[in-house]
């Protein structure tokens, strides 16, 4: 869906990706609470830290941001029983 958004208008680069889960993925908002800094929703709700991961170099990456904001983890422990460390490891 991203992908499919940035072709009928791509984001500017450089400015504050936020990706995560539903935290993220709900935050309709951002412009509100960074104005005149190109903030960007890429969360997508349910994710986990592996998912995230995998998708990075599509929905983060290309905007060449000067900050990431990641939100993620929650689902990773309570829905897939996963346990702090392996959260740890994804996250480097």
């Amino acid at each position: 869906r991203f992908e499919e958004q940035d072709k009928k208008a791509a984001p500017a680069e450089g400015g504050i990706v936020f990706t995560g889960s539903s935290s993220i993925a709900l935050w309709k908002n951002l412009d509100k609470y960074f104005p005149k800094m190109n903030a960007l929703n890429r969360g997508f709700g349910g994710s986990s830290l592996p998912e995230v991961n995998a998708f990075v170099e599509r929905i983060v990456t290309p905007y060449k941001p000067h900050t990431v904001v990641l939100f993620c983890g929650g689902n990773d422990m309570a829905v897939y029983k996963r346990k702090p460390e392996q959260l740890h490891e994804d996250f480097k």
